[in-house]
């Protein structure tokens, strides 16, 4: 590297050898790395379902992808104050997308249900598109008359992951009651903290409610991303 390109990293910050993007990373995965990930998984849940959160689509992902790029700390998050604590330092370290974070999902929770397999199930809301029961019906089309086939060459049935996926939502949108939002209340790529009586219902609900009791067991280890994979997009996605 030239002496001139080497002076424009240093004024500009850039650590040598790595890109803007690692750089500002950088702060994020030194806070997520100090917490226990067993407590910071279930945070990353109550702030993913909080209403108001739900104008930070990619601010949440980009925590919860590096969440999984991270070795297990000490710290722990087991009370409100902490929980408070955490989202403090989440919002000086994540990254923001500014106007990428530009749009804002109906506040509506438990106002939406499908139904699939003669079953209807409730779909607690903040998807990033629109139409969520189209999408899913669509899934469900597309996938009905190759589903057999599919079991039979991959182990794997589409159809019935699809219905223990939705079983899971429909389980966490009954366990878990939010106060109505108005929908000029939710700041595009704000990080809000829940409210007590949310993250109690929170934690309840994922102590009593394994995805083991959802999904087959195959399904999950397959489903399941490494850390070294999170590593891996971390360090791609910039590109």
């Amino acid at each position: 590297m030239s002496a001139r390109r080497r002076r424009k990293k240093a004024k500009s910050g850039q650590t040598e050898g790595r890109s803007p993007w690692q750089d500002n990373l950088a702060p994020l995965l030194e806070l997520l790395s100090t917490y226990r990930k067993r407590d910071m998984c279930r945070a990353l849940v109550a702030l993913s379902v909080w209403v108001p959160n739900w104008g930070s689509h990619l601010r949440l992902s980009l925590i919860n992808t590096a969440a999984g790029a991270c070795a297990s700390g000490t710290l722990e998050i087991t009370s409100y104050v902490e929980l408070s604590g955490f989202c403090e330092g989440l919002r000086s370290a994540a990254p923001e997308f500014g106007p990428l974070e530009d749009y804002v999902p109906p506040p509506t929770w438990n106002a939406v249900r499908v139904f699939v397999q003669g079953r209807s199930y409730r779909i607690p809301g903040g998807t990033t598109f629109d139409s969520v029961g189209d999408h899913i019906r669509a899934f469900e089309m597309a996938l009905t008359p190759v589903d057999s086939l599919l079991r039979q060459r991959t182990g794997r049935s589409p159809l019935s992951e699809l219905v223990s996926t939705l079983a899971y939502w429909d389980a966490l949108a009954a366990a878990i009651q939010q106060p109505p939002v108005a929908p000029d209340s939710i700041t595009p790529g704000a990080i809000h903290v829940p409210d007590e009586p949310l993250w109690s219902a929170t934690i309840e609900f994922m102590n009593r409610a394994t995805l083991n009791h959802f999904f087959d067991a195959l399904p999950l280890r397959r489903m399941a991303v490494s850390s070294e994979h999170c590593r891996h997009l971390l360090k791609v996605s910039h590109r």
